[in-house]
């Protein structure tokens, strides 16, 4: 075994000490316990254009989670997650249906998150298996729309100094994504990483900036390492007039042996006006491409971002160019919202499509609440994509 791959078995090693002493009997009995039980049934249709069949997926997920609290500052938390595909008519990437569309929600258990968790009154501190969500998670975050959502071995570093300023600190090893980590495809089932992600945040210009940088090597996809250098602000409607603004700047360059060896550039401008019950917003994201190389993202939260039917998870090699506007609000218990998406190449002239989203949701009380949504993308250089979800969670 060479001296890199001990590095990292010490490491893991390290991780799991961390979370293995947290046991002790004598802490244990010494703490508060709680629990949480988040459950989610979800019916999703996919009719895309480069499939002779359409795929209609039920799945269920069950998500059950504790907290041990012995201490005012030490706590371990703990999430057990199993998501269950209760028909065969959609390829989950592991039931062996290729003839079907893709809905990325195999059968799978898991241990979700498993960390030691340190809060003192300036420092807050977690190490061990964890979901990490940072800003608005266009780089680093959770994918909660899937059933199988992504987390993290790392450790997390937090220190508030005061007035609103914040300086954080995250390490990562190893991804697990949503495919699920006993995935029989191990480049679906987790990456190792060498991740450094550094992170300050403070007032500025009556709403909040945050300063960036996050270097991340991906040891098993070489494509996806890069270091990311930016800034984002955001002004809330609330202290702004009814006005709310976010805007995003980064430069990205490929590293670690990264093939690729390109840079790129990425800009994102979302106004947004508040009236009593509704809110209009619109947008502009540009992330560059060349033809060789272009802006990735490969371990955000893809499916809040560039339209709801995923066809852009992968940034294409030619950058990719999304002109939004949307529209959301509450009406009689039930919040909805429609957002409509133009897509364009950014190096070239090539037209990728057009999408409409919509959304409608509510509380249903008892913990339970009800969605159903609607993606609609229609393609130049791809082939039309529609998806439909209707979905019931529970949370205790």
């Amino acid at each position: 075994m060479n001296a890199e791959m001990h590095r990292r078995h010490r490491c893991r090693h390290l991780l799991a000490a961390a979370a293995a002493l947290s046991l002790s009997p004598t802490l244990a009995l010494a703490g508060d316990f709680s629990a949480s039980v988040d459950a989610r049934y979800r019916y999703e249709h996919v009719n895309d254009d480069a499939y002779a069949s359409s795929a209609n997926a039920h799945t269920l997920r069950l998500r059950v989670g504790g907290i041990w609290q012995w201490s005012p500052q030490w706590s371990l938390h703990g999430t057990l997650e199993h998501s269950s595909d209760l028909n065969d008519g959609f390829n989950s990437t592991r039931n062996g249906e290729s003839g079907y569309p893709v809905v990325a929600d195999p059968r799978n258990t898991e241990l979700d998150e498993l960390f030691v968790a340190y809060g003192g009154e300036k420092l807050q501190t977690r190490i061990g298996r964890q979901v990490i969500n940072l800003d608005n998670q266009r780089y680093i975050g959770a994918v909660g729309w899937r059933q199988n959502r992504q987390s993290f071995d790392g450790i997390a570093l937090d220190y508030d100094l005061g007035e609103q300023r914040a300086l954080g600190y995250r390490y990562l090893n190893r991804v697990i994504r949503v495919f699920g980590d006993h995935h029989p495809n191990a480049a679906l089932a987790h990456r190792d990483l060498d991740g450094h992600l550094l992170h300050f945040s403070h007032p500025a210009f009556d709403g909040q900036l945050v300063e960036y940088a996050y270097r991340v090597e991906d040891r098993d996809v070489a494509t996806d390492s890069n270091t990311t250098v930016g800034l984002r602000y955001t002004r809330d409607a609330k202290a702004a007039g009814n006005w709310s603004l976010g805007l995003d700047l980064a430069r990205q360059q490929a590293n670690a042996g990264n093939p690729l060896d390109g840079s790129a550039t990425y800009w994102r401008i979302e106004p947004g006006y508040r009236f009593e019950a509704v809110t209009l917003r619109g947008g502009w994201e540009r992330l560059g491409g060349d033809g060789g190389y272009s802006f990735r993202t490969p371990l955000a939260t893809g499916h809040a971002f560039n339209g709801w039917a995923d066809r852009f998870l992968a940034t294409p090699l030619d950058g990719l160019d999304d002109r939004f506007i949307g529209v959301s609000g509450k009406l009689g218990g039930f919040a909805w919202s429609a957002t409509a998406h133009r897509f364009d190449a950014v190096h070239g002239d090539a037209r990728f499509g057009d999408e409409l989203d919509l959304s409608l949701g509510r509380d249903l009380g008892h913990g339970f609440k009800g969605l159903l949504k609607l993606a609609d993308f229609r393609g130049d250089a791809l082939p039309d994509t529609r998806k439909l979800w209707l979905q019931i969670d529970y949370r205790y």
